[in-house]
């Protein structure tokens, strides 16, 4: 009896998570109120402050839910891309098709849902230190594709090109029209030999060689 009591605990909460999830996506951290979760998940109100201690408890679950999947999804492309010196147009449509788009249409909702969520825990405590431990992998994933590109990726440099990552990509959320493929690589192609230069061991991946963007099963982009 304590196991099945166990287990339907667990998945009413994870329902409630769920529901915020859901919420968080389209509405921003904002959306997500007990009442709102509650009639989401389809449970009493009182479940939510039973299995939450606060709404910001609430909110940090989800939060972490939505990165975990966005983590897991972009580590499954960083780990296709195949080790081969690239010049800056094929490492920049690399970073692109991770931090951006990973199948060629910008999926809009789901960028601004992402930064809706670094934006919105700047005011909360609990909510930015959490955001700042969630920031970690973006930056290993960054560095692993730098790294498969055979480019220095030191910590200036990660720190330069996450920020430009981030300003770009807020820039064009604003302006409907903008291609953000193309934005995006217009800011990172004339800085990526400055904040990630090739390795010197060999080829130096400038110079204007046509090199492909090795992602296994995916289209392959040219320097």
């Amino acid at each position: 009896m304590r196991t099945a009591a166990t287990s339907k605990g667990e998945q009413r909460r994870r329902s409630i998570v769920d529901a915020a999830v859901e919420l968080l996506c389209e509405g921003g951290i904002g959306a997500i109120r007990h009442r709102a979760v509650a009639e989401r998940a389809g449970v009493p109100l009182s479940a939510t402050t039973y299995y939450f201690k606060s709404i910001d408890d609430l909110v940090a679950s989800a939060i972490e839910r939505c990165s975990v999947h966005e983590h897991e999804r972009m580590q499954d492309l960083v780990d296709r891309i195949t080790v081969r010196r690239r010049g800056r147009h094929a490492t920049a449509d690399l970073l692109i098709g991770l931090f951006v788009t990973p199948d060629g249409e910008v999926e809009r909702n789901m960028l601004i849902a992402r930064y809706e969520r670094l934006t919105g825990s700047a005011r909360v405590e609990p909510l930015r230190e959490l955001q700042h431990d969630l920031s970690g992998p973006y930056v290993q994933m960054l560095a692993e594709v730098l790294r498969k590109c055979r480019r220095r990726s030191d910590r200036t440099g990660m720190v330069n090109l996450t920020a430009l990552l981030n300003g770009v990509i807020m820039v064009g959320l604003l302006d409907t029209s903008v291609d953000m493929r193309a934005l995006t690589r217009d800011a990172l192609v004339p800085v990526l030999d400055i904040y990630a230069p090739p390795l010197p061991d060999g080829r130096t991946g400038t110079g204007g060689t046509a090199e492909r963007a090795g992602v296994r099963s995916a289209a392959p982009g040219t320097e």
